[in-house]
């Protein structure tokens, strides 16, 4: 691999280490704090929700972030693949926030 090829794709690698943290970093902390205080009357009155949605908003803002960065770089392949992995992770994000605020 060449200098230049390797300065091209340092975007398109950048894109989707953030695509993959941005997803892992906030799940992680959710299912953590979750398992801690899943028997807490605060966690289940809605002290969850709250802390899945800011979570989500992380997550979201991360995704979005990769795809910016990604858009650099169409053409290498850890761009299309982080540009998939952030697209699929807001849609999935966006149905489960829709499914929470659903009327039951």
């Amino acid at each position: 691999m060449s200098e230049s090829n390797t300065r091209e794709s340092i975007p398109s690698w950048a894109a989707l280490y953030v695509a993959v943290f941005g997803l892992v970093i906030p799940g992680a902390l959710f299912w953590w704090l979750n398992r801690r205080y899943e028997n807490e009357m605060a966690w289940a009155e809605g002290g969850g929700a709250i802390v899945f949605l800011f979570a989500a908003a992380i997550t979201a803002f991360g995704e979005i972030a990769a795809l910016v960065i990604a858009a650099r770089k169409w053409r290498n392949l850890p761009a299309k693949v982080a540009s998939c992995v952030a697209v699929l992770t807001l849609s999935f994000l966006m149905w489960v926030v829709v499914q929470m605020f659903r009327p039951q």
